[in-house]
């Protein structure tokens, strides 16, 4: 729920709807997350890839460090562009890896401390992808820089997860290494709806 508790504090009279498949992540929001400044809030078990929402029924649809998860993009962006209203705005987080290793890329974790993961769709196969489920890219931002602090914090909390502390070592690692040198770019991602 910190996507929704953030636009929460940050804006008004807004409906919002967060959704998530894992029903524990979905009663920690419950927990955390009240409706302020006039704003209604709806948290909703569900899949991105099949979203329970009436078609045209969204001005943004917003998918932060999770789309990586998800078994197919080109589901969730045609269901993205199925619940938004024209002109509406698609946008997401997710790791890009630069275009010349991305075929031969192994960062595909199945398992482990971050859950199955695929971080191998390049800017041009996202650009291929929007193209051809109604979208035209009007962002593409890569942050990089201001996430490679969260690494520190990452390993300065390894103690605290024993249960997948080599998981988590390993993987945290290599997402560091490779961020660091620039093959896998965090980037900010937005699609119009056309």
């Amino acid at each position: 729920g910190g996507t929704i508790a953030s636009i929460n504090e940050r804006f008004r009279s807004m409906q919002l709807a967060g959704i998530n498949i894992d029903g524990h992540q979905l009663a920690r929001a419950r927990e955390k997350v009240s409706a302020s400044n006039g704003n209604r809030i709806a948290l909703v078990a569900g899949d991105a890839t099949s979203l329970p929402f009436a078609d045209a029924s969204f001005d943004r649809v917003l998918a932060v460090e999770a789309i990586f998860h998800f078994p197919d993009r080109i589901h969730f962006f045609q269901e993205a562009g199925r619940v938004l209203k024209p002109g509406g705005v698609l946008a997401l987080s997710d790791f890009i890896p630069v275009a010349w290793i991305w075929p031969q890329l192994w960062l595909n974790f199945v398992a482990g401390f971050y859950g199955a993961c695929d971080m191998r769709y390049s800017l041009s196969r996202y650009r291929r992808l929007a193209r051809d489920t109604g979208f035209r890219p009007v962002v593409e931002r890569n942050v990089n820089g201001h996430t490679l602090p969260t690494f520190a914090f990452l390993k300065s909390v390894e103690p605290l997860l024993k249960e997948y502390r080599r998981h988590s070592n390993l993987e945290t690692r290599m997402l560091h290494v490779m961020c660091r040198l620039g093959l896998l770019r965090y980037s900010i991602l937005a699609f119009e709806k056309i």
